[in-house]
């Protein structure tokens, strides 16, 4: 065998060689991503917490889409009381059965008793209120509404709660939320997401804000008289940035302007004293992640 065949012979024994690690590392770093996908699904993501207020208990969400394979969003509610195992958590439900379906947005009562959320467990896609004790038990519906609900929030005497409400809404609404194109004859139709309060004993439902405002977020006065709320009138969707600062009356709706900022408002806060009410206000914000300075004004206009 000549020279050139020798290097011809060696050059085809390192090529073999090295294709045959690299195929290695490849199936290598193919098991270790895979691996490392499982791992990711297995984990638990957790969404909301939220302690009670006697801080006897704990509750919160778990995203399940990824462990119940699901194409659409799904989560489960636990409940845990201080000092005991994770593993002695109860799961809460607005249904039977332990099958996952979208359940979240806690509110607990002021005593810590009983636990507001929502959940679709009835309807696949139409979230409704549920009510459930501290302890246990069967939870109770409380609404039958076609549309959109959010952020749900006990009165301070317990005895109601108030939601963001969008009648008849076909999908989720929010000023980052993608919309579908308008098609056909375009017609100025505005979806209003507004303020309700729905009786915590017999589900009787009221709507508290105007029909031409368009309620972001909202807190309770501590004498459960009246609500702060960032809104805007016309297309909510498009109008966040330009909200205002508003107070309504829980008894009449009566809704007064409470203060011309000028920037981007966020967050409302009143305080457990009543005389104040802080929120956030910047130039450069936006809905999820607001941005800027802390403001307050008196909370004792109403």
């Amino acid at each position: 065998m000549n020279r050139k065949s020798i290097c011809a012979v060696v050059v085809l024994v390192v090529l073999f060689s090295t294709v045959g690690a690299f195929g290695q590392t490849n199936l290598h770093s193919r098991a270790s991503l895979d691996h490392a996908m499982d791992q990711i699904a297995a984990t638990c993501r957790f969404t909301e917490v939220a302690i009670s207020p006697d801080a006897k208990r704990v509750a919160w969400v778990e995203d399940m889409q990824e462990k119940a394979k699901s194409p659409s969003p799904v989560s489960a509610i636990y409940v845990l009381e201080f000092g005991s195992p994770y593993d002695a958590a109860r799961r809460i439900t607005g249904g039977k059965g332990n099958a996952a379906r979208d359940e979240h947005d806690l509110a607990w009562s002021p005593d810590g008793s009983r636990l507001a959320f929502l959940s679709d467990r009835e309807d696949p896609g139409q979230l409704q209120l549920y009510v459930v004790g501290a302890g246990g038990g069967t939870a109770i519906k409380l609404t039958h509404l076609k549309g959109a609900l959010a952020m749900p929030r006990c009165s301070p005497d317990g005895k109601v709660v108030a939601l963001l409400f969008t009648a008849s809404a076909q999908e989720t609404l929010g000023p980052l939320e993608p919309r579908r194109p308008d098609i056909g004859v375009v017609e100025e139709h505005f979806d209003e997401q507004r303020l309700i309060v729905v009786d915590g004993t017999s589900g009787h439902v009221r709507f508290i804000s105007p029909p031409d405002l368009y309620v972001y977020e909202y807190d309770w006065s501590p004498d459960g008289m009246s609500l702060v709320a960032t809104a805007a009138h016309g297309a909510g969707d498009n109008n966040w940035w330009i909200a205002k600062l508003y107070t309504i009356s829980a008894a009449s709706g009566e809704t007064k302007l409470l203060t011309t900022l000028g920037t981007q408002i966020a967050r409302p806060r009143w305080s457990p004293d009543g005389k104040l009410i802080a929120f956030i206000g910047g130039l450069m914000s936006d809905a999820v992640v607001p941005a800027g300075d802390i403001f307050a004004v008196p909370g004792c206009r109403r």
